[in-house]
C-alpha cells in the first residue's frame, strides 16, 4: 500500500558527564513529514556511476550483467524501467549491438565484436520509475573487448625471387622478409622459418 505521506520521527541526544559517567542529559524529538510526491521526484539510483566489463571478440552473443537501480516506491506496480539511452555518435549502438531488459536490467550483447575494428564501446542506461520520465537515473558503461589471436600473418607481397651467383658465401643475407600482424600484444608476435618443401 502506498501513502501519501510519510511520518519521520527524529531524536537529538545531548551526551554530559555527571560524577564521571556519562550520561544523557537532554533529549529532542522532532518530527519530519515527507510527501510521497517528493519521493516519486526523486530519481532512481544504481549501485555504482561507472560500470566497466570486457568480453573478448567473436564470443556469441551474452549476457554481460545485470543493473541494479533503487527506488524507495518501487514495487510490482510501479517498477523500474531501465533503458539505453540514444547516443548520436553510435546510432545503431542499442539495435546492433547491445540491449538492456527494460525490467530486469539485463545487459547483453548482440552479436560478435571484432577488436580490429572497435576496442571498446561507451554509452549510458537510464533508470526510471514506470509513469514518472521526468526523473530517471543514469550510469556509464564501458564494455572493452578483449583481443583473439584470430588473424594469420601477412607477408609484403605474395611471392619473391632471389638471384644468387654460384660464388655467394655462406652466410651472405640475400633478402629480408617482413610480415605483419592484425593483432595486439603478444598476438602479434612473428617468428619465422623455412618450410621444408613438400613432394
Amino acid at each position: 500500500m502506498k501513502l501519501d505521506h510519510y511520518l519521520i520521527d527524529v531524536v537529538g541526544r545531548k551526551i554530559g558527564t555527571i560524577l564521571t559517567a556519562l550520561c544523557e542529559v537532554a533529549t529532542t524529538l522532532v518530527d519530519v513529514i515527507v510527501n510521497s510526491s517528493e519521493i516519486v521526484d526523486l530519481p532512481p539510483r544504481f549501485e555504482a556511476h561507472d560500470y566497466n566489463f570486457a568480453i573478448y571478440e567473436n564470443a556469441e552473443p551474452q549476457t554481460i550483467t545485470v543493473l541494479h537501480a533503487f527506488h524507495p516506491l518501487a514495487d510490482d506496480d510501479h517498477p523500474i524501467v531501465y533503458d539505453i539511452l540514444d547516443d548520436p555518435v553510435n546510432l545503431n549502438l542499442k539495435s546492433e549491438y547491445f540491449s538492456v531488459d527494460s525490467s530486469t536490467g539485463e545487459l547483453r550483447s548482440l552479436q560478435p565484436f571484432d577488436y580490429e575494428q572497435k576496442q571498446f564501446y561507451r554509452f549510458e542506461v537510464s533508470a526510471c520509475l514506470q509513469g514518472n520520465k521526468t526523473s530517471c537515473g543514469s550510469c556509464k558503461v564501458t564494455v572493452s573487448i578483449n583481443d583473439e589471436n584470430d588473424n594469420s600473418p601477412q607477408f609484403q607481397q605474395p611471392s619473391y625471387s632471389v638471384d644468387l651467383s654460384i660464388d655467394t658465401p655462406v652466410g651472405t643475407e640475400v633478402a629480408r622478409f617482413i610480415a605483419t600482424d592484425a593483432d595486439s600484444g603478444n598476438n602479434a608476435d612473428i617468428s619465422y622459418a623455412l618450410k621444408t618443401p613438400s613432394g
